[in-house]
């Protein structure tokens, strides 16, 4: 007797959530929040529209999953990693702050453009969503400044939740915001010399303050 042709395997829930997650990303950076279906996304992850909604409830609700596995997933592998004993040190832990932190930013700007663009819309379906991105980002910088304030206590005046603020802001900016900083005629820089300048910039303000720098938290 002929043998049945073998049935596809069953996809696992982490399997569909992935193919989801990377069609709306995907469709979120090229076409936006608001041109963007439920019905497209479906589509473009070969899943069905019904499958989506029980995985991710809303169109508002993939888009913060979106937003938030990547940096989540980013800033667990980063503080993992951290070692100031490493060749380098400090300097090198900036430097791996900023190449993570700017290649995250860039590859997500339009759609972090959307985020921060639907703060303060309070009538947007993107709203409520957009407000749980920034506590989630917000959260994750906290936990950095608390690893930054226990393993760099050898750095003069360092006030951790500053410095990661203006670190992370610099890095934000560079990345997401560069059509703004830049002339609209002439040289703008590439990524790899924003990357560069921001390393340096980072690592002398941050490393080589003086020695007579305040005394952490200052002024509070």
């Amino acid at each position: 007797m002929a043998s049945q042709a073998a049935r596809p395997s069953r996809r696992s829930t982490e399997e569909i959530r992935t193919l989801i997650l990377d069609a709306a990303h995907q469709l979120f950076d090229t076409q936006g929040y608001a041109a963007t279906t439920t019905s497209q996304i479906a589509r473009r992850a070969q899943v069905s529209e019904r499958l989506l909604f029980t995985n991710f409830g809303s169109k508002a609700q993939l888009f913060e999953a979106t937003v938030v596995a990547p940096f989540s997933e980013w800033i667990a592998s980063y503080m993992q990693s951290w070692d100031i004993d490493e060749p380098g040190g400090h300097e090198e832990s900036i430097r791996r702050f900023v190449v993570g932190f700017f290649d995250l930013a860039r590859r997500n700007r339009k759609i972090l453009l959307s985020m921060i663009a639907a703060i303060d819309h309070e009538s947007g379906g993107l709203h409520g969503a957009a407000l749980a991105i920034r506590r989630q980002i917000a959260d994750g910088l906290g936990r950095m400044q608390r690893l930054v304030a226990t393993a760099s206590s050898d750095v003069a005046g360092l006030d951790p939740p500053a410095s990661i603020a203006v670190a992370a802001g610099a890095v934000l900016a560079a990345a997401v915001l560069d059509e703004w900083l830049s002339p609209a005629e002439g040289n703008r820089p590439d990524d790899d010399q924003l990357v560069q300048e921001l390393t340096l910039m980072l690592n002398y303000g941050i490393l080589r303050r003086p020695t007579n720098a305040p005394a952490q938290n200052a002024g509070t």
